[in-house]
């Protein structure tokens, strides 16, 4: 029977599509013994105008045996060329089929997305350990990672049921509440973990990103260079100034990346830096944190997201070493764009050789 909810209790709605666009990359590579897979996606994506009312990035879409499943949303934020992005993501829907492993990348926006380097990276690791890998693409994994002990708002109201666990079911911010006039427009989280006495490194495991507002706040910034946006880009592209300017933007108003923040005896610390950018598919990334001056056994970290730019689904902590694992890249020995032309060449490494992905 139908179930029946008072808008006023929706926080969000999740729509599942169940066909991709025509405008897609077919990838085939062939199956090692491994147990776990990851995509490794180099790029960066320009927008061909007008502005979309959705902003995003490529869908990658996994094969599980009987239909293309979204796998990923990688390099989001990497608008010019000068600021290009290479992500790592879980492919956890991901099956073999006939000794091979099939992706689908697509475009499904009004934008113009540039790939440089497409791979499988598979990740050999022992039964029971999650693998994450951090932005810069090390693997780190988590043999014991240890839910928040307590979560509170700003208001200190308990947000524990919302990033306890990696459920979808995501803290965002109450709209509600807000007032344009509100001269601070930021959330402030608070999250205590458990932590052993004279621990020097946490490793954080975090499945947080970005919200849609994040990228169209991000649209409305390059907006305001007018028609001298083609030369902001191509200063970008060079590192002038205007590409200092960007990071500095970005840094500050924390839109695309945001930093976490470690109480200490000496007030808190900014220890670590989280990366978003996908507002539809969300994996779990690893973050390290300094921890060897905050005494006691209890672990506080602070999140000050702006205001409804920030999903926070789940975070968790783990003190031991990495354990071993092994990793191998996985080449293609099938690419195809809609044309079926073949584009193995073009995917095989970061060299600036793109394949140009158009949705007109």
């Amino acid at each position: 029977a139908p179930i029946r909810v008072p808008t006023g209790d929706i926080q969000q709605v999740w729509i599942r599509k169940t066909d991709a666009a025509a405008t897609a990359v077919i990838v085939v590579v062939s199956v090692g013994a491994f147990i776990g897979l990851g995509l490794l996606v180099a790029g960066a994506l320009k927008n061909s105008g007008p502005w979309p009312e959705w902003d995003s990035c490529p869908f990658v879409y996994s094969y599980n045996g009987e239909e293309y499943v979204p796998g990923a949303e990688p390099y989001g934020m990497a608008i010019p060329e000068g600021l290009p992005r290479t992500d790592w993501v879980e492919m956890s829907n991901l099956r073999e089929v006939d000794g091979k492993y099939r992706v689908l990348l697509a475009n499904e926006l009004d934008e113009t997305q540039f790939t440089d380097e497409l791979k499988l990276v598979a990740v050999d690791h022992a039964p029971g350990l999650k693998v994450a890998p951090d932005f810069g693409g090390r693997f780190h994994t988590f043999a014991r990672p240890l839910p928040p002990a307590k979560a509170v708002d700003r208001e200190g109201r308990d947000i524990l049921p919302f990033v306890a666990e990696n459920d979808r079911v995501f803290w965002v911010s109450r709209l509600d509440e807000k007032s344009p006039d509100d001269p601070v427009m930021r959330d402030e989280l608070i999250i205590e973990f458990p932590k052993p006495a004279g621990a020097k490194r946490a490793k954080l495991l975090a499945n947080v990103w970005t919200t849609q507002w994040a990228s169209q706040s991000a649209r409305l910034f390059l907006e305001l260079y007018g028609s001298s946006l083609p030369q902001a880009y191509a200063d970008v592209d060079r590192h002038g100034p205007t590409y200092g300017q960007v990071l500095k933007w970005m840094s500050s108003e924390e839109i695309a990346t945001m930093k976490v923040w470690v109480e200490t005896p000496g007030g808190w610390k900014a220890r670590g830096m989280i990366y978003g950018g996908a507002p539809v598919i969300t994996k779990n990334k690893a973050y390290t944190l300094d921890v060897a001056d905050v005494p006691g056994e209890t672990l506080r970290i602070k999140l000050r997201p702006p205001v409804n730019c920030w999903m926070v689904n789940s975070l968790a902590v783990d003190y031991g070493e990495d354990e071993p694992i092994e990793t191998v890249e996985i080449a293609a020995v099938r690419a195809v764009d809609p044309s079926g032309r073949d584009v193995r060449a073009t995917l095989a490494a970061t060299d600036r050789s793109y394949l140009e992905a158009a949705n007109r």
